[in-house]
């Protein structure tokens, strides 16, 4: 499909023959003229590139394929900040046994947890001593249904550098969970860093036009990619608690 909608593309452009010596038939001079295009030339505006495709697929999954899995627990994070830390944020809250993996949404896998260390953090949630608002047993039923990444906005007005008017700026793309500590010490004015909730597919890149006092601003929303050596060092709270 791909490639006849390029093809088409390339019928509805108009083009020019330059006139040589020699132009030959007319089957020629198309052939000439259609060399090095088609299948290999992006169709359409190039942000779609970024908008991803759909299609299925049916596995037969065995019983004992996933075994480690069903005695895991699924524990629901207070504090959403601390998603891409849970490794090393909640290793001296366990037993060396018990391994924490944040698998999306709010939820993070505790793969080892017993019963009875379920049933002890359940106390201790009384007391708000754990990091997890809910505990349940996994299943396959459970499902992810948003992410949370971290963007970069650039080119936010100055009028607007507090996190009341850039949770406004980034409301399209979802809600905003935390900023990192630039942001609100004003170490940065060209970039702001902002955690995200959102259903959104990776890779967001968004312009919002930003209008004040009769001014317009661009601010450009990227999402960040891959290993960041610009880790967020902020304290980690939560807009949501």
């Amino acid at each position: 499909m791909e490639y006849v909608e390029q093809k088409e593309e390339e019928a509805t452009r108009p083009r020019h023959v330059h006139p040589s010596v020699n132009q030959g038939t007319y089957a020629k001079v198309v052939a000439e003229n259609n060399k090095g295009t088609g299948a290999s030339r992006p169709a359409g505006n190039a942000n779609h590139r970024y908008e991803g495709s759909w299609s299925s697929v049916y596995l037969d999954v065995t019983e004992t394929g996933s075994n480690w899995a069903k005695e895991a627990w699924v524990g629901r994070l207070k504090n959403l900040a601390i998603f891409d830390r849970v490794e090393n944020d909640l290793y001296w809250d366990f037993e060396d046994d018990i391994s924490p993996k944040y698998v999306g949404d709010d939820m993070v896998l505790l793969i080892g947890l017993t019963d009875e260390r379920v049933k002890q953090m359940m106390e201790e949630e009384e007391r708000r001593a754990t990091p997890f608002h809910s505990l349940e047993k996994w299943s396959p039923k459970i499902h992810t249904g948003y992410r949370l990444t971290w963007v970069t906005c650039w080119g936010i007005p100055l009028l607007a550098w507090d996190t009341k008017q850039i949770s406004k700026i980034v409301v399209i793309i979802r809600d905003m969970v935390d900023v990192d500590d630039d942001v609100e010490l004003v170490r940065r004015l060209d970039r702001a860093r902002v955690l995200l909730k959102t259903p959104r597919r990776p890779f967001i890149q968004h312009t919002v036009n930003v209008h004040i006092q009769g001014e317009t601003y661009s601010v450009h929303i990227v999402e960040e990619g891959g290993s960041n050596p610009e880790r967020c060092q902020c304290r980690r709270r939560s807009m949501h608690e």
